[in-house]
């Protein structure tokens, strides 16, 4: 960036990590979100196959358990207002995957039960 950051932001910055108030807010973040990517996986497991070990940001990459065309269960899922970016989007080889990327980590619990229920009824059709 080639703006100036005025000397008061350092400054509230500069206080911000050195009373360890970043590094808390992390760690708060990570708990909340563990515990939210748990709801999610628990929740569609019927419907997506989610790999934990490639699952380790603040968004999820799923695949199908029966073989589906991610952009029509994307455009499925916009209708109830459901947010869910198809994957194959994301390649450009000629060998696409077809899954869904969801991010759950900002979604609250209510929503979330709420969202991964209209996933699984539209995964059901």
């Amino acid at each position: 960036s080639s703006r100036f950051v005025p000397s008061s932001t350092q400054a509230i910055l500069s206080t911000f990590i050195e009373k360890d108030y970043l590094n808390k807010h992390i760690r708060n973040v990570l708990g909340i979100a563990s515990k939210r990517k748990a709801i999610f996986i628990s929740s569609t497991k019927e419907a997506l196959l989610i790999d934990k070990k490639e699952n380790n940001g603040l968004h999820l990459i799923a695949r199908f358990k029966n073989k589906r065309n991610d952009l029509k269960v994307f455009k499925s899922l916009i209708k109830e207002n459901v947010v869910a970016y198809p994957l194959s989007n994301y390649y450009i080889t000629k060998n696409k995957e077809s899954g869904l990327v969801m991010g759950y980590s900002s979604v609250n619990l209510k929503v979330l039960k709420e969202k991964t229920e209209i996933i699984n009824q539209v995964l059901k059709k």
